[in-house]
């Protein structure tokens, strides 16, 4: 009687170990590490030990892991007081069209102050034409004019779907002659696709000479609470001394998901008396939100998670709605334009499983949904 027991007990949990328990996504071309995967099992969500490959742990706990290379891993987790090991593998997908996709821009500044006649052009390389240009200030060409000061942000997208944002700053003429501000725009990546941004802070700096700083760049950043990021600027002068090191806060919200935003810091003197009384940093950071962190969120409307073949978003009253469906690689996969109703369907059943992010706008209002198929 012990024996079958014991049989019945392995023969349970072979079955469970069988059982298909993980979403995965391959990488995008054979030289990538853009593969994850996903913890579909919600019963073994919260026992999960770690993440192996080639015997090494990778990550402790946890119920997603990404960035992984092509090669076969291992997932540890407890079931009825046992250990069991689930091996799941990372194949190499086809590559990745929007991978030689880059985006770049230039401008000119106003004649003078309080003009607004400034100007900004795009040009968008690697993909495939006709490119579609949409601005934050509601613009649709590839240049745009009669621009006052101030930050302006261009998402472009390609024929394949392929989308990038490059931000350009504006800035104030000087009366004095040029030179008044100093721009770094340090790690705005036009590959991957900007969700939002989390503001611009202005810190007042008399002591620094900003004549001497070459370059600015961010070793390390992270959440202080669920609604709030800090980021460590760091800034080198022409001989490479790090010359001033500092920290700045920003407000997140709750609607955030997974995926890349924009940090922007100013440094000023408004008492210097040198033309140069700015310095200006722009910075893409990739956040990556807990589990459980839009918990409590009062939205309107709902949406289920994972989704199969039809994603369907109930609104809890009938409204004028935009869906746009992106995947891990930022490409547009599926979207309905200001339709109307209380339902609203896409149709999934050509995409292959994996991690896509879907974008809501109603009301005014953006939302932001990370979705796992």
């Amino acid at each position: 009687m012990k024996k079958l027991l014991l049989l019945a007990t392995l023969l349970m949990s072979f079955a469970y170990q069988a059982q298909q328990i993980l979403i995965t996504q391959n990488t995008s071309s054979p030289n990538t590490c853009d593969g994850s995967a996903y913890v579909s099992d919600s019963l073994i969500v919260n026992s999960v030990n770690n993440w192996q490959y080639n015997g090494a742990i990778l990550q402790t706990g946890g119920y997603f892991i990404d960035n992984l290379c092509p090669g076969t891993y291992i997932l540890s987790y407890v079931s009825n007081g046992q250990t069991l090991l689930y091996t799941f593998i990372i194949s190499t997908g086809t590559s990745n069209p929007c991978s030689g996709f880059t985006i770049t821009g230039s401008s000119a500044d106003p004649t003078a102050v309080n003009l607004c006649d400034g100007a900004a052009i795009i040009t968008a390389t690697g993909g495939t034409s006709p490119y579609t240009y949409t601005w934050d200030n509601g613009a649709t060409t590839q240049q745009v004019n009669n621009l006052c000061p101030g930050y302006y942000i261009c998402t472009v997208s390609d024929a394949n779907g392929c989308n990038g944002s490059y931000t350009i700053l504006i800035d104030q003429a000087n009366p004095g002659g040029n030179g008044d501000t100093t721009v770094i725009f340090n790690n705005i990546d036009s590959t991957v696709f900007i969700i939002d941004s989390l503001g611009n802070n202005w810190v007042e700096n008399c002591v620094l000479d900003f004549f001497d700083i070459d370059s600015v760049y961010v070793n390390g950043y992270g959440f202080n609470s669920p609604d709030t990021i800090f980021v460590n600027y760091v800034f080198v002068d022409s001989n490479g001394v790090v010359v001033l090191q500092l920290t700045s806060n920003y407000g997140v919200s709750n609607n955030n998901i997974n995926g890349f935003y924009t940090t922007y810091l100013t440094l000023f003197c408004p008492q210097k008396s040198s033309q140069l009384k700015y310095v200006k940093v722009a910075q893409s950071l990739e956040l990556i939100f807990n589990l459980g962190l839009n918990e409590g969120t009062i939205k309107p409307y709902t949406v289920v998670n994972p989704i199969h073949d039809e994603l369907n978003l109930h609104l809890n009253t009938y409204k004028k709605v935009t869906l746009q469906l992106y995947d891990a690689q930022g490409k547009e996969v599926a979207s309905k334009l200001n339709v109307q109703g209380q339902v609203v369907s896409l149709d999934l059943k050509h995409l292959i499983d994996g991690v896509y992010y879907l974008q809501i706008q109603m009301d005014g209002q953006m939302y932001h949904e990370k979705l796992i198929k």
